[in-house]
Parts: structure tokens; sequence; C-alpha cells
């Protein structure tokens, strides 16, 4: 075995041309396959991160019957504030839906409205706002807006688009009245209609759409960690006489989300790389091979010699096995300074395991071996006779 090895080496050697170019395919398989689940790895923590701040900490309440007119019929207001009495409640607010309300939009009060355009509108409590995690170019609704009818709304990013609105300013004819666009809401962690949406507070909307249908609900805030325990006493809280009129919809716990935001891109990543490295185990055997055909006399004369079928198809899989070995350790290293790169451009902190690059290595080894198996048989085949007469 270990002549077999020194032969293989020593033959590599010889032609260090033809040996880079067989192993190139694997060693970019091996550094896709590294960069592939190290960037998958890395990402799926930063969107961990990101996503369960948000996610784990919202708690939504709906009517179990839907459909239910505006105003106190869903939870009134005493009742939403006694939510923070709950251990780990932090805040509630109530949102209701009125789905494709007409309206068009003027950019100043001296000029006509444009086409109407089907958009929904939604009844707040102003302090929704801030409980998204909004953020808003411009003026938020206040208390002042849902204790008097000021005739002023906000308006989403995307809804503006939709009504041609630069920003605040413009006026809006909804229903039964006309509102001024505060300002525009750009985005919105935990309630993302709001980017949709004209949002107006409970006396404008009461005011221009007073009998609108409107799907109802509410979004209650947690500390980290507490949204179950809230999420269990919840419907009784909002409405102890019939609790079973509320859906609580609490988020799943951070562990058990996190596990499968890490798995689902660790699998598509993981894949993505398994490709390329079919593609560098192809390549390699089609290199070989066209080296095994050039070496048609070599071989003949190591069959004349007396090496046996066996023998050869060692030294060919030793060939391969060496220069998948060698270029599954340059694509890891590749694979993780490119990681590092990212991860320093992206101000990330990179995750990757030592067990990802010896799969990478072996990986790239085993590419190599399983390339080079039609080249070995092909080379036991050839007859010493024949080889030695072409």
């Amino acid at each position: 075995m270990r002549d077999t090895v020194r032969e293989a080496m020593a033959t590599l050697a010889a032609r260090p041309l033809r040996t880079l170019s067989q192993g190139l395919g694997v060693a970019l398989g091996a550094c896709a396959f590294v960069l592939a689940v190290g960037i998958g790895q890395t990402v799926a923590g930063q969107v961990d991160d990101r996503f369960t701040i948000a996610a784990a900490t919202t708690v939504t309440v709906t009517p179990s019957a839907p459909d239910i007119a505006a105003g106190e019929g869903f939870i009134t207001g005493e009742r939403l504030r006694s939510v923070t009495s709950l251990t780990g409640a932090v805040g509630a607010a109530r949102y209701a839906t009125a789905r494709d309300t007409a309206v068009s939009a003027a950019a100043d009060q001296a000029l006509l409205p444009g086409p109407t355009t089907k958009i929904d509108v939604l009844r707040i409590d102003p302090e929704l706002i801030h409980l998204a995690g909004a953020q808003v170019r411009g003026n938020r609704l206040s208390d002042i807006d849902a204790r008097y009818p000021r005739q002023v709304a906000l308006v989403g990013r995307a809804a503006a688009a939709r009504l041609g609105i630069a920003g605040p300013g413009a006026q809006l004819y909804v229903g039964q009245g006309v509102v001024t666009v505060v300002g525009v809401v750009d985005s919105a962690e935990r309630v993302p209609q709001l980017l949709s949406a004209v949002i107006l507070g409970p006396q404008s909307f009461d005011v221009v759409l007073p009998s609108a249908r409107t799907d109802q609900a509410a979004i209650v805030v947690t500390r980290p960690g507490a949204a179950q325990a809230v999420a269990t006493n919840l419907a009784l809280q909002l409405s102890p006489s019939a609790p079973h009129a509320l859906r609580v919809s609490a988020p799943p716990s951070p562990d058990r989300l996190r596990q499968n935001v890490s798995a689902d891109v660790k699998a598509l990543t993981s894949g993505a790389a398994a490709v390329v490295l079919v593609a560098g185990t192809f390549a390699i055997g089609n290199l070989i091979l066209l080296s095994v055909m050039q070496r048609v006399p070599e071989i003949g004369m190591r069959r004349a010699l007396g090496a046996s079928r066996r023998q050869i198809v060692g030294q060919i899989l030793a060939e391969a096995g060496l220069v998948g070995l060698t270029a599954g350790v340059l694509g890891a290293v590749l694979g993780v300074w490119v990681i590092l790169g990212v991860c320093l451009w992206k101000q990330w902190v990179p995750t990757l395991g030592m067990g990802t690059v010896a799969i990478g290595v072996a990986a790239g080894m085993a590419g190599g071996v399983l390339g080079g198996v039609i080249p070995a048989v092909t080379a036991a085949r050839v007859q010493p006779a024949e080889a030695l007469r072409a």
C-alpha cells in the first residue's frame, strides 16, 4: 500500500499542470461546500437574532367569530389596558381592518382627487404605532387624535406608492370624508399590514367609515421569554365572561424557532453544495480518464512487467484520492477565508464548526476517489500487448 501511494505521488508530481487541472473541480466543490454551509450557519444565526426579537415577543388576539363591527364590541379599552397587570406583558393595542375600501388621493387641497383605488383602511389605537415597532416619516397619530375627530391619517409605504403619494400633506378621500396624510409608515416589525393600508385613529375612522365591517385584532407585546405565559391567561383577562370568544395566537418558543430556521437554511445550502461537489467529481473523473487514455503505453509496460490489475486499479485510485484530498484541503481553506471576509464585511459573527471543514476535506477526497473509479477500471482492462503496439 505504501509503495502504491508513493508511486501515485511521484506520478502526480511529474505532471503538476495536469494534476492541478484534475483537482480544480473538486477544490471548487469543497470550497463551495464549506462556504455554503458556513454562510448558511452564519445567516441562520443572524435571522434568529433579528426574527425572534419581534416574533417571540408578540401575541395576537382575534375574535372567534369574524366580521364584527368596528368599535368596543371586540375588546374594551379598559380590559386592554389591564393586560399590563399580567407578568411579562409590556403593552397592548387594537386594530381593525376595513377591506378593499375605495380611496382616492390628491396632492393638496387645491387639486382634484385621482382615480379610486381599493385599499385596506385600518382603525388603530394610537399606541399601536409604537408597539408595532413602526418607523414613521413625518408625524405619528397621537392620543389627541383618539379623543378628538382630527381628520388626519398615516399611510403605509406600499399604500402610498399605489396612491401616488410622495409624503405628508396629501389629501385622501375615504368613505364619507377627507383626511390629511401626516406621515408615511416605512416599516413595521410586528404588524406588517400597516405598510399596505391607510391608517386612521378611532375617531377619524368612525367619522369617515361609521358602518364599515372590519376584521379585528389586537397585539400584546411581552418581554422576551414571557409570550407563552402571557398567552395562557390572556383570553380570561380580556374577556372574563366569555374567554372562548377570543382566539389567542402565541409564537413558538425561541429555541424551536431557531432550530427550524437553522435547519431550513442548512438544508438548502447543503443541497446546493452537494450539487457542486457532484459536478466536481464528474469533472475530475473525466480528466483522469483522459489522463489514463494518454498513459496507455505506460500502463501496458507495467502490466508487461508483472503488475496485476488490482495494482493498476489501486494506483489510479490512489492518484485520484490524493488529488481529491489536496483539492479538498485547499478548497476548505479557501472557503473559510471567504466566510471570514464576508462576516468582516457584513459585521457578522462567523459560525462555522470544525466538523464542517473536516467534512469538506473528506468530501473532496471521496469525490476524487469516486471520480477515479471508472478510469481505474478502464486502465485495468488495458492489454499489455496492444498497449505496447500503440
